[in-house]
């Protein structure tokens, strides 16, 4: 089989066709990046959060990633083992608050043989004690799953949503660069819903996607390649 070596000089999409010797074209893409600031560590937690409460953390840099390590102070918090259905999600930690303060919460990001690190601070405050008689301060979510499918795509893909009791649901798909808006749509009546997108011109990159219903509300990162 013959090998063709292109070089390119600018970062940017690049198409390539090429038609074989019986004359079919073919043809093929690719994202390509240039420079050692190609890899863009970033993450997404709140700046506040009370003491004892579960902190959810999300790793959003603008690349898939070969690996990822969260560092923090040990001290102040432990992590909390995700559900079943969070438990291969790499990408994002909870972690439970054991001490009040301000705190650094750093991700190193590996991609490419790049390391890229990202900082951000929360504030660990005492809040309002959980009344001891409301199951002992448990209460089930409405939102039990999020599942977005294939997670990273093309821009094609499908989100099961399931509750624990009927509620009109909302979604809002934010592109993590430019922090805009790129998608909303709602849904009515139901305990779950599977709803399908069909984003193909989007541009490559991280998005989040914020889903809420009552007074509760996910996050879920995607990838668009």
């Amino acid at each position: 089989m013959d090998r063709l070596y292109l070089t390119v000089k600018e970062a940017g999409h690049y198409f390539l066709e090429a038609t074989n010797s019986t004359g079919c074209p073919v043809w093929g893409d690719i994202h390509v990046a240039i420079g050692n600031n190609a890899l863009v560590a970033d993450l997404l937690l709140p700046s506040e959060s009370f003491l004892g409460d579960s902190l959810v953390i999300f790793e959003l840099s603008n690349m898939v990633l070969d690996s990822l390590v969260w560092d923090y102070d040990t001290t102040a918090f432990e992590v909390v083992e995700p559900s079943e259905e969070y438990r291969d999600l790499t990408y994002m930690l909870s972690l439970k608050s054991l001490k009040t303060g301000i705190y650094n919460i750093k991700l190193l990001a590996y991609s490419g043989g790049c390391i890229s690190p990202a900082v951000k601070q929360v504030e660990i405050i005492i809040g309002e004690p959980k009344d001891p008689d409301d199951n002992w301060g448990h209460v089930e979510p409405l939102i039990t799953t999020v599942s977005p499918y294939p997670n990273p795509s093309r821009g094609i893909f499908t989100v099961d949503i399931a509750l624990r009791e009927a509620s009109d649901v909302k979604l809002a798909l934010f592109a993590v660069a430019s922090g805009i808006c790129v998608d909303q749509r709602t849904a009515t009546g139901n305990d779950a819903y599977k709803l399908n997108y069909n984003l193909q011109t989007l541009s490559t990159g991280v998005y989040v996607l914020i889903v809420t219903a009552g007074n509760e509300r996910k996050q879920i990162k995607l990838v668009i390649e």
